[in-house]
């Protein structure tokens, strides 16, 4: 009695968790220059640390946004209600951030003026 050989089927290579797979890894290197961005631009002193309070809040706002984007990117992909709250408050972060740069922006240039 001979055993009958079963044919080798190919594998089932899904294109689409390919992409996603390569997509994720691009967000989490983004995540990685964007938090050291972030401290480097902490630590510059050309930037709206001429005004301290505004300094401060600005370099710590786009570090918590940046943390929270890395955190976002590194740990929490697959739960999805972690990830969705993590983006609101990153973009929260951001948008508070853009706020008060264009505010600061507005004093000096009436300042500026008088």
């Amino acid at each position: 009695m001979e055993q009958e050989e079963k044919p080798i089927e190919p594998e089932i290579v899904d294109i689409e968790e390919i992409k996603q797979n390569k997509e994720n890894k691009n967000k989490k290197v983004w995540a990685w220059i964007w938090l050291i961005a972030s401290i480097i631009y902490g630590i510059n002193p050309m930037d709206m640390d001429f005004a301290p309070v505004v300094g401060w809040i600005d370099d710590l706002l786009f570090f918590g946004a940046a943390a929270t984007n890395f955190v976002q990117q590194q740990f929490f992909q697959t739960n999805d209600t972690l990830n969705k709250v993590l983006k609101i408050l990153k973009w929260l972060l951001i948008s508070v951030a853009v706020l008060i740069l264009l505010v600061a922006i507005l004093i000096i240039t009436v300042l500026i003026k008088k």
